[in-house]
């Protein structure tokens, strides 16, 4: 495929409402730097940029260094630090937080290089010659900079590494250990889990035409005073022919922030669109994270060629942190959310959850025999939910007992409901924890929802264990919640709930309207009270970013910065 002419990417952007500002060039290959005429951050002022970047992975990483020096350096270092108090309890004092914060900071800059050098290969060494170009370009702007490789692959496998200490009980004597020989009255108890989202796939009959398809993320990332002024979308051409397992890499746009190799959200030229939701499982390696989250995301959204290839890519990848991975195919129309765990060739499920709770639990006979988990490309540790999964509601017949044991009222009815909803508040707490099967409410094949919980039976398993009903125990500091497990059920039915509303109804707009279902200024004014705020009060920032795609004619619109800010849109087949 022939790339643009320069004038050609120049009226892409121009089309899209951007003003390209700045060419810059590395060896033949082009980057551009475009500002939209008129969507900008409330609080900088400065306007939205867009990003278009071209050739070998070096060669991206070189020229993003060149067009973006000032914010890789931002989240490298300031993003990186700050970003480790959102993880913290807020109600601890302060010097304790600052302990506490120096000790994990430390441990994870030394457990890195550990890592790194034992499994080299874990992670594509493509992305490694992207950061190295990364760092080489903003030194070829300032030799002065505080930006080197260690810190940019903390700042992209940092999350990963976090989360498998936490979720695995910290991994005795590993970060646990640490922590209390710094500090003898450390609790797991005194950390939480900031990190959620949302995400959901609707096509066909779901859609007005019929013959639509749009996926929606709702990335509830931490700005740690940073990503609300960096993020961004860029699109990328990557060059280079068939690499590793013979893939080929193709044309897509990333919404993240420059410093980020991954994607919060990525769309490609075969109108596959994908997204990661955090999910708290114990089916995690601390010993080995492994390919994950954003970098797991970007590697699809440069490679796959279907729904099924990227569930392939992920099955493939040596994953050590559980996530599920919300991927749409806009031009065979599947949809699929893949609830996942560390990389293992079988699954044994009851070897998760809690002892006490084996009694409440289905045995080994009917979690073989009652809707058994299908592997993927005969791959264990995950299991792929595609949008004509077919729940097995055996499984919720064990609620009853789980509830009655965990001191909540179990309604049969608000279970098998399609629009049901068991919390019917942000604030109410009837979930029994993270130990019951929760249902899946969609039933029809055009569309599917995701938010932080398993719903495959098999894998929700894998979450029934104390430690990650500890580390869930207090909601993140930014939102009014009273508890995590229970919030993440009530943003999973009220969602389904919106989607069902407009059900055959839906276009772009009211595609994007339904995952910005959280706004401040909507239904759930209350629910972001305690996100940060513009210096004059009038709107809060956006944590992390909210994207909807059109897969049919490939155009993703995001927004990020703060609510007030504009929504902004790049139309991919434009600049490819």
């Amino acid at each position: 495929m022939a790339k643009r002419s320069t004038n050609e990417l120049i009226d892409a952007f121009n089309k899209d409402g951007y003003d390209v500002t700045k060419e810059v060039d590395y060896n033949g290959n082009r980057g551009l730097i475009a500002e939209h005429r008129s969507a900008y951050n409330y609080q900088t002022l400065e306007k939205k940029r867009g990003y278009y970047v071209e050739g070998d992975p070096y060669a991206i990483g070189y020229l993003m260094g060149l067009m973006a020096p000032a914010y890789v350096e931002r989240m490298a270092n300031d993003y990186m630090y700050n970003m480790i108090p959102a993880f913290i309890h807020p109600e601890l004092e302060k010097p304790y937080v600052n302990w506490l914060w120096k000790a994990i900071i430390s441990y994870l800059k030394r457990k890195a290089s550990e890592i790194r050098e034992k499994y080299p290969d874990d992670i594509p060494r493509e992305y490694a010659d992207e950061m190295n170009g990364l760092v080489a370009g903003c030194k070829s702007v300032n030799p002065r900079i505080k930006v080197d490789f260690d810190k940019l692959w903390l700042l992209n496998t940092g999350f990963d590494m976090l989360l498998a200490y936490f979720y695995t009980g910290f991994s005795k004597p590993g970060l646990f250990t640490h922590l209390r020989s710094l500090i003898k009255s450390f609790k797991p108890g005194h950390l939480q889990n900031p990190i959620y989202c949302n995400g959901f796939s609707l096509f066909g009959n779901a859609t007005k035409t019929k013959k639509d398809h749009y996926f929606g993320r709702d990335f509830m990332f931490i700005n740690a005073g940073v990503f609300q002024d960096a993020a961004c979308m860029t699109i990328y051409y990557p060059e280079g022919g068939p690499g590793k397992n013979n893939l080929s890499p193709i044309p897509f746009i990333s919404v993240m922030a420059p410093g980020f190799i991954g994607s919060a959200t990525a769309m490609n030229n075969n109108g596959i669109a994908a997204g990661v939701n955090v999910a708290p499982a114990a089916i995690c390696n601390s010993e080995r994270p492994g390919l994950n989250s954003t970098l797991l995301i970007r590697h699809c959204g440069q490679y796959s060629k279907s729904a099924e290839h990227a569930t392939g890519l992920l099955a493939e990848a040596q994953r050590g942190v559980s996530y599920i991975y919300c991927i749409s195919d806009g031009e065979n129309d599947r949809a699929v959310v893949v609830e996942a765990g560390m990389k293992q060739k079988t699954i044994d499920f009851l070897s998760y959850p809690s002892k006490y709770l084996k009694k409440f639990l289905p045995d080994q006979h009917f979690i073989d025999n009652v809707g058994p988990v299908q592997p993927v490309n005969g791959s264990g540790g995950l299991a792929a939910r595609w949008n004509d999964y077919e729940f097995p509601g055996d499984y919720l017949k064990f609620n009853k007992l789980l509830f009655k044991t965990h001191g909540k009222v179990y309604e049969e009815d608000v279970f098998m409901s399609e629009t049901g909803c068991i919390n019917k508040s942000y604030k109410d707490t009837n979930c029994p924890r993270v130990f019951y099967f929760a249902p899946q409410r969609e039933n029809r094949n055009d569309f599917l929802l995701a938010t932080n919980h398993f719903l495959v039976p098999q894998m929700r398993l894998t979450m029934m264990n104390r430690r990650i009903a500890l580390f869930l125990k207090h909601p993140p500091c930014t939102m009014n919640v009273k508890t995590v497990y229970d919030e993440a059920q009530w943003r999973y039915d009220i969602l389904n709930k919106r989607l069902l509303t407009d059900y055959g109804e839906f276009d772009f707009d009211k595609a994007q309207s339904a995952i910005d279902l959280l706004n401040p200024d909507g239904q759930f004014p209350g629910y972001y009270d305690k996100i940060p705020a513009s210096l004059d009060g009038k709107t809060k920032q956006i944590e992390g970013s909210l994207s909807i795609c059109d897969l049919k004619a490939k155009i993703i619109r995001s927004h990020f910065g703060y609510f007030a800010d504009e929504w902004i849109q790049i139309t991919l087949p434009n600049y490819v």
